[in-house]
């Protein structure tokens, strides 16, 4: 996954569907190699195992070990498959708020406005605190 790169098939956005997520991941890269390890000299399975890790809150060696025995072929699309149902499971909750939030107009106001007020009152006091600075207030 790559946040940089233009491509739409990268990353993962709050908004983007299960669905997708699954296929995303069904496309992730992975190699050829025998065994299921990290390493620098694997980057999509290793990619694969640091996201898992990170939405399962698994150790990565407790991971490498659970898929230590499989066949070459199905551990790939194993790995895959548990990754993308772990992201689509822990993004659910922030999706949901997020849909929640996005429709509530009036509550998206009432923050917009109270951000805009806070912010004059910041610019307020660095604007005071360079004319101090820089001598042009009168006494």
């Amino acid at each position: 996954m790559s946040k940089s790169d233009p491509s739409n098939f990268t990353r993962i956005h709050i908004t983007t569907p299960p669905s997708e997520i699954d296929l995303l991941f069904r496309k992730a890269a992975s190699d050829s190699l025998r065994g299921m390890y990290t390493s620098p000299d694997r980057p999509g399975i290793t990619n694969l195992f640091q996201i898992l890790s990170a939405f399962e809150d698994t150790p990565i060696a407790t991971l490498e070990q659970e898929f230590r025995g499989m066949e070459r072929w199905w551990s790939a699309t194993a790995l895959k498959e548990r990754t993308a149902q772990a992201v689509i499971r822990g993004l659910e909750p922030v999706r949901e708020r997020y849909e929640q939030v996005r429709g509530d107009k009036e509550w998206l106001e009432r923050v917009r406005r109270k951000g805009n007020e806070r912010a004059r009152e910041v610019a307020r006091e660095r604007i005071k605190k360079i004319k101090e600075i820089v001598g042009l207030t009168h006494d």
